[in-house]
């Protein structure tokens, strides 16, 4: 009988011990004992409203949602839109007051066509024709100015050069991470894409922006430049006007620039 007990007693502190190293194995992550910084893994299925961070997890956003220090300092995105299995987000990150282009670049007054996107209103409904991703808008312009490709020179097209060094902007978060590149500006087509969603891309930055000296959001006031030029006069391109909607004016004004890419 007590061979028995002590056989009985040896048995379950091997089947105790069992459990407490997978406990400790499981991890103890903040995306819910994961081991990722977001509560979805970076492979699950991004939706609207999901906060994305460096290693390519995401929680999604919620009222009352909190997070910790440390998802805040490595929140690089939200989503804002999926299309079948592309999923789009726009960076923390915006840059205020810059120009399309200056006045002197060979780009001002030249006619792209490439990347022309004209929105068009019908029945209260916004529609886009022509050009709608712009991803490769900016090495679009320098392969149409040919020999007068001057895209290389800082300082000439303000808007694409942001979102060219995306990455070397602190408060995008990006850098050493996954997601350095990829950064594009927006057309005016995925700017309205933006608007349509913005109260929640908005409510999602101030969980994630407390400690920068400007808590880069889009509310209802300011215009973001888009990567659309204007069909019909080669000296404008679109931006959007936060309170109202697809608009266009001279590139060489100045407004807000935010960056997107592909997740």
């Amino acid at each position: 009988m007590k061979k028995m007990l002590i056989c009985l007693f040896a048995a379950v502190l091997v089947v105790s011990m069992m459990g407490c190293k997978g406990d400790v194995g499981s991890g103890s992550g903040e995306g819910g004992g994961s081991g990722y910084i977001g509560s979805k893994a970076p492979d699950e299925a991004k939706a609207v409203g999901d906060i994305v961070f460096t290693d390519g997890s995401a929680t999604p956003y919620a009222a009352g949602l909190t997070l910790t220090g440390n998802q805040k300092s490595k929140s690089i995105a939200v989503i804002y839109k999926v299309d079948g299995d592309k999923v789009y987000g726009v960076g923390m990150a915006h840059k205020l007051g810059i120009k399309w282009c200056e006045g002197t670049a060979n780009g001002f007054n030249y006619n792209f066509v490439e990347i022309q996107c004209t929105p068009v209103e019908s029945s209260g409904v916004i529609s886009f024709s022509g050009d709608t991703d712009g991803s490769n808008n900016f090495t679009s312009i320098g392969g149409a100015l040919g020999s007068g490709n001057d895209t290389n020179q800082e300082g000439m097209y303000p808007a694409f050069e942001f979102a060219k060094n995306y990455r070397d902007d602190e408060f995008s978060r990006v850098k050493g991470s996954i997601y350095e590149e990829g950064w594009y500006l927006p057309t005016i087509s995925e700017l309205y894409d933006i608007w349509k969603v913005k109260a929640t891309v908005d409510a999602a930055y101030d969980l994630c922006q407390p400690y920068q000296p400007v808590n880069y959001k889009f509310g209802n006031i300011g215009y973001y430049w888009s990567s659309s030029q204007r069909a019909s006069n080669s000296k404008y391109a679109y931006y959007m006007d936060l309170g109202y909607g697809p608009v266009y004016n001279d590139k060489n004004i100045s407004a807000d620039v935010c960056c997107i890419r592909v997740f």
